[in-house]
């Protein structure tokens, strides 16, 4: 097909046909005839790029959505940490630290998609030194050494 619209107009067509798919409308808001708008519909792929912007549209999407899901996890774990040195240091022992720690676990298990209503981890005040140190390493990683 020979272009005989300059590309402004086929663009402002373009641009209407993005708003509503529909030839009636394009016609109309841009004052161009039905059949010559489903010509330049299917010479331009109109429904191919509209496709594509809405691919496009949603991969930056997703990747801001990644982007602050992971920086909302680095931030809880690094609260996470700062609470298990706390609390490993000897520095707070209070139910509020652990009450912390235990929100802070909850929500790392969110933010990784996984459930986040486990039981309560349990009373740590009422913990031994012995207790409390097993749970931490268990939560830092570290191997349980054997018992001599």
């Amino acid at each position: 097909m020979s272009s005989r619209l300059k590309d402004s107009k086929r663009n402002e067509m373009f641009a209407a046909y993005c708003e509503q798919q529909s030839l009636v409308y394009v016609a109309a808001k841009c004052g161009i005839c039905e059949i010559t708008c489903g010509r330049y519909r299917a010479s331009d792929n109109w429904d191919a790029r509209i496709a594509d912007i809405k691919a496009k549209a949603n991969e930056k999407a997703d990747k801001a959505i990644s982007n602050r899901l992971a920086e909302n996890l680095k931030l809880v774990r690094f609260a996470k940490n700062r609470l298990v040195l706390k609390i490993n240091n000897g520095e707070d022992k209070s139910s509020s630290t652990y009450k912390d720690l235990d929100n802070m676990i909850r929500l790392e298990e969110f933010l990784m998609g996984r459930p986040d209503s486990r039981p309560a981890a349990g009373d740590y005040e009422k913990m031994s030194d012995e207790e409390l140190q097993r749970r931490l390493e268990v939560l830092e990683g570290i191997p349980n050494e054997p018992a001599d």
